[in-house]
């Protein structure tokens, strides 16, 4: 018997596993072929919420012919078990055990909720086991894990930030007239905070919460902290706007990263945009304070750190379209590729840029801002070379907002996303592109 594993915040008697017995063979041409031979429904809970089942007892599954295909037929009704349309399969069934696994509770942030996984799997961030087992989740041993610090990072939009937010101004606009909403014009919308998630991914999901900080426009920060500056700025604003970029004025600081390959860091830019009451037709009440903003994602990254590297600098290209996301939700259109060149395909999608650097706890400090960085990393930015300056003060780098930066009232407000027309969502799968949740119940299933 080969035991496999799993946690869940699920807690209900309605709550089953299905379990499908196929058969693999291939056919004359050497394809493979599968065949579904029966599946069964495990009721991983008893009637009491409260109690899941608490001891180690065989029982055995019962088989029905067909696929669980089947479970989905609208005159099924619980229990699906009691069924005419369910036919049991005779003298055959599978034997199994159900119980509690407490020393699984600390690879929790390792393992997706309701993923289940053999304990021969290879989970990254892991250590192999001990011994001849090969189970790794009997008694999980974890990696040693490493703090990475990233700074100086800011997106670059193209054609130009402000041409980028425009269009998509004008995007939802035309999204939210297709739906019936009462027309907006493009002074309706704004822009209320420009926001950036960071989290740490090791190929089958995110090991924490993403961090949330707020971008702001580069002209904004140099309008905040040079008041000369600003009179420069005002005579030379349209020559500057097209290099404008979206920066970061603090760090980040990630100290779950492990020395995986599979391990990734995930970057996703938001945009929250302002809703005002009553453009849905209704009148403005206080029941619409929920709906003053909405949120979409329009780009993200993914950066797997090379193992043996220190510090150095990055540029990455932004992804965006129906592209499979980590976070496997909608995301904004990318330009049209039909007529570009492959050079202007990896970056007309837009780039982000930083520099990193791990080892301790205090980021390091480089002389050259934002646009000496560009200047300076245009042709091949993405060698992790450089050596860590003088550690600088915390509280000094400090000064950007961490996000979200929104009243509660307009948090409230979930994640909507764009229309079909300029997105689309993938299916829930894990992340290829990185090569390779937390519940209060853990079982085993033997």
């Amino acid at each position: 018997m080969q035991p496999f594993y799993f946690h869940t915040t699920l807690n209900h008697s309605n709550i089953v596993a299905v379990v499908e017995v196929v058969a693999e063979g291939r056919k004359r041409d050497g394809a493979l072929q599968v065949l579904s031979c029966g599946f069964g429904i495990l009721r991983l809970f008893g009637s009491k919420p409260e109690s899941p089942t608490s001891t180690a007892q065989d029982k055995r599954l019962r088989l029905y012919h067909g696929t669980p295909r089947a479970l989905l037929h609208p005159l099924l009704q619980d229990p699906v078990e009691q069924s005419k349309h369910m036919t049991l399969m005779e003298s055959c069934s599978l034997q199994y055990t159900l119980k509690p696994h407490p020393p699984l509770e600390p690879a929790f942030h390792l393992i997706p909720e309701n993923l289940l996984v053999s304990g021969l799997q290879q989970i990254p961030g892991l250590l192999l086991p001990h011994g001849d087992t090969g189970d790794a989740l009997r008694k999980p041993r974890f990696q040693r894990p490493t703090t990475w610090h990233l700074h100086d990072l800011f997106f670059t939009l193209y054609p130009s930030l402000e041409k980028f937010e425009e269009e998509l101004l004008e995007v939802l606009i035309a999204d939210r007239f297709r739906e019936g909403v009462s027309p907006l014009d493009s002074g309706t919308l704004e822009v209320l905070e420009r926001r950036l998630h960071v989290a740490v991914h090791n190929g089958l999901g995110f090991v924490h919460r993403p961090q949330v900080v707020v971008l702001v426009p580069e002209m904004d920060v140099a309008l905040t902290r040079s008041a000369s500056f600003s009179r420069r700025v005002g005579a030379s604003s349209k020559n500057s706007s097209a290099n404008q970029v979206l920066v970061l004025r603090s760090h980040l600081r990630l100290p779950e990263m492990v020395s995986h390959p599979a391990f990734a860091i995930v970057f996703q830019l938001e945009y929250v945009f302002n809703s005002p009451p009553g453009v849905d037709g209704s009148a403005g009440s206080s029941t619409s304070l929920s709906n003053l903003a909405c949120m979409h994602m329009v780009r993200w990254a993914v950066w797997n750190p090379e193992l043996e590297a220190g510090s150095g600098k990055v540029m990455l290209p932004l992804q965006g379209g129906v592209q499979h996301n980590p976070s496997r939700c909608l995301v904004y259109k990318v330009p049209s590729a039909s007529m570009s060149s492959e050079e202007v395909k990896q970056v007309e999608s837009g780039t982000i840029q930083f520099q990193f650097s791990r080892g301790s706890d205090t980021p390091t400090q480089h002389a050259s801002g934002p646009k000496a960085w560009r200047r300076s990393s245009r042709k091949t930015p993405v060698s992790p070379s450089g050596t860590p300056a003088p550690v600088q003060d915390l509280a000094a780098i400090q000064d950007s907002p961490v996000g979200p930066g929104l009243s509660l009232s307009q948090l409230a407000a979930s994640p909507q996303s764009l229309a079909p027309r300029s997105s689309s969502k993938p299916p829930p799968q894990p992340l290829d592109s990185l090569k390779s949740l937390e519940g209060p119940q853990i079982q085993a299933v033997s």
